[in-house]
């Protein structure tokens, strides 16, 4: 095989072949002043690059703490976490049964929403910061936790 036809195989320009060849990256030999590339080893070459991809790929790391959001979208509730300034999940849940009158008596706020969050938080792999209570902002800040991976 020539270069061109290996670099229309792996992707590459010619002059990339052609380095491989030269370093040995290839096997290949030089006839009548043009490279001929083993085609076997060229398959070993372009299934290394294949998987060094692919370990680059899953060694993106993830964040370990970042904060949780708690509102109120119509009848159910929206929880999203945040770390370095980007949405890692958002989703929504039924708002549980809990006596609603208390939300108007000096703005306190029934147990069963946080609870409910802190669970559907555990089922997405985060958790509270320990020690950390959710803290019941303004329409600014709204309500919000610190979290971190379980």
């Amino acid at each position: 095989m020539n270069t061109t036809a290996a670099a229309r195989t792996a992707g590459v320009t010619p002059g990339t072949i052609a380095s491989w060849c030269r370093n040995g990256v290839i096997a290949a030999t030089k006839e009548a002043g043009r490279w001929v590339i083993a085609q076997a080893s060229l398959a070993r070459r372009i299934a290394l690059g294949a998987l060094k991809i692919r370990k680059e790929q899953t060694v993106t790391a993830q964040p370990t703490t970042g904060n949780a959001f708690l509102d109120i979208i119509g009848e159910e509730l929206q929880l999203t976490i945040k770390a370095d300034g980007e949405t890692i999940l958002t989703t929504t849940f039924a708002y549980p049964d809990s006596d609603t009158d208390v939300w108007h008596v000096m703005g306190s706020q029934p147990d069963e929403p946080f609870d409910a969050a802190d669970r559907v938080l555990a089922e997405n792999g985060w958790q509270r910061s320990a020690g950390r209570r959710w803290i019941i902002g303004d329409i600014v800040y709204g309500t919000r936790a610190t979290v971190e991976r379980i």
